[in-house]
């Protein structure tokens, strides 16, 4: 068993909720008894490690608000740094007029421009985003995800040569709580 962790859960509206897992790892053998693979199961122990702490809450343990504050402190630096360091593209586009508020360094060599603090109009022109900019706006409005799946994008490389990519993407909507 692997100790007791705080990680975020995928909600069944999209949304995301902090809580406690634990991690089970149980070798499973073959017949002669060497090892054919192992079952990894993920139990939400949220509400257990809740009742747990209320009972030891009090001025004198430390336990309480402050304790939380720092879980969840920690928790966000976790989630960033994960960001960050992902092999792959990431970013997130706030607001109706899709503002980038993060990209993390994947996304800024793929594009090859400055998107930190930019909307979506202002980062690329017209007929590099007609046909992604109403993809967004129709997550914006709906609050429904949007997979896209060998969609084209032809945009200018590190040399200013038009290429055209065939992207696997997600548009999650970014729900404030």
């Amino acid at each position: 068993a692997i100790q007791v962790q705080l990680n975020s859960f995928l909600r069944s509206d999209g949304s995301y909720e902090l809580g406690y897992c634990n991690a089970v790892n149980s070798p499973v053998c073959d017949a002669s008894g060497n090892l054919a693979y192992i079952i990894h199961k993920i139990e939400d122990i949220t509400e257990n490690v809740k009742l747990k702490n209320l009972d030891k809450a009090s001025p004198e343990s430390g336990v309480g608000p402050e304790v939380f504050l720092r879980e969840m402190e920690k928790a966000r630096q976790d989630i960033f740094e994960a960001f960050m360091q992902a092999p792959v593209p990431i970013s997130i586009a706030m607001g109706k007029e899709m503002r980038f508020t993060l990209i993390n360094p994947q996304c800024a060599r793929f594009f090859f421009r400055e998107l930190t603090g930019r909307t979506m109009a202002e980062a690329f022109t017209p007929e590099e985003i007609h046909s992604f900019l109403p993809l967004m706006n129709r997550v914006y409005e709906t609050g429904t995800p949007f997979i896209g799946n060998e969609i084209p994008l032809s945009i200018p490389d590190q040399n200013g040569q038009t290429k055209t990519y065939y992207l696997n993407f997600v548009y999650q909507p970014f729900k404030d709580a």
